[in-house]
């Protein structure tokens, strides 16, 4: 019974969306890693060893580049939820016999509609202090919230990934 329902066309294709993430993460923690080296430089004592100096260099290097370090992390966890709902609309359009790619642009098309929708932002260092409205309004541009995009967004990535094919 339990292979019957582990061959079931949603289910396989949940779990070929959710397992085609992985070297997502894989990236997305390694950076993180590399961004976050397992030392504390104000607990060192002060005749450090080889080691904890490699660390130290590590710690540092890491601090100068946090931005670009973590760049990988954002562009990999940060929109998970995206690419899973992406592979599992492919991977239900494969089982259904339909075209993949179209199954995977829909199911991403209507996951960025549902999980964020497009909203109008204005970046701060644009305004001062003689503008009024009408004219921060139109410094307004077109933006993506991410705060579905990440792990939050992962169920609603595999239903919209589900409904839509």
């Amino acid at each position: 019974m339990a292979a019957s329902f582990a061959n079931q066309k949603h289910i396989l294709a949940v779990r070929n969306g959710v397992i085609a993430a992985v070297p997502l993460t894989i990236v997305g923690g390694i950076s993180l890693i590399m961004a976050f080296p397992p030392i504390d430089p104000t607990r060192v004592n002060d005749n450090p060893n080889i080691f904890t100096q490699m660390l130290l260099v590590w710690h540092s290097w890491a601090s100068a580049n946090m931005a670009t370090i973590l760049a990988p992390f954002n562009m990999t966890m940060g929109i998970m939820a995206l690419f899973v709902a992406m592979a599992v609309g492919y991977n239900l359009s494969i089982s259904y016999k339909m075209n993949p790619l179209s199954g995977a642009m829909t199911a991403a098309a209507t996951f960025l509609l549902v999980a964020a929708p497009s909203q109008s932002v204005v970046v701060l260092s644009k305004i001062n202090d003689s503008m009024g409205y009408p004219l921060i309004s139109k410094l307004g541009q077109d933006a993506l919230p991410l705060k579905f995009m990440d792990a939050k967004g992962m169920f609603t990535a595999i239903l919209v990934g589900l409904l839509v094919v």
